[in-house]
């Protein structure tokens, strides 16, 4: 039986100035595509994307962001991002989707990812599995 990785990593790869696509990888490979914010260009609110790092990954019992409780379930949280509270993986197909938060998708294109939904539920499902065994993080890298 294969050992589980603790560690997910996004490599991010496709930037504009409006998103970040990056694939994330479990166990080696490729689980599926991400969206963030531009590292290239600040949004509105004068945010980018998140900075490299290997950050702890962590899921409340119940909602209790204010992100969780708009969606109605729990979602993995990134613990200790400088600068930043209450970044999310959550479901979003593009820039506008997200004020900072994550987006995976299976699909991906410019400034956009697809079946954002299915995505976020598989990860969700083996960052829980993953966290039963202990720690669990997610590692970053490219772009800032």
């Amino acid at each position: 039986m294969m050992e589980l990785s603790n560690t997910f990593l996004i490599d991010r790869v496709t930037f504009t100035d409006h998103s970040t696509i990056g694939n994330l990888y479990m166990d080696g490979d490729i689980f599926c595509k991400t969206l963030e914010l531009s590292c290239r260009k600040a949004n509105l609110m004068g945010k980018l994307a998140i900075h490299n790092g290997r950050y702890e990954l962590q899921i409340n019992d119940e909602p209790t962001t204010p992100l969780e409780i708009k969606f109605g379930f729990t979602l993995p949280t990134l613990l200790n991002v400088p600068d930043r509270t209450f970044i999310h993986i959550h479901p979003g197909n593009a820039p506008l989707d997200t004020e900072g938060c994550i987006l995976p998708g299976y699909k991906s294109d410019i400034d956009a990812v697809y079946d954002s939904r299915n995505a976020f539920f598989k990860l969700k499902a083996e960052i829980l599995k993953r966290m039963g065994i202990g720690k669990t993080y997610i590692q970053i890298v490219g772009g800032i």
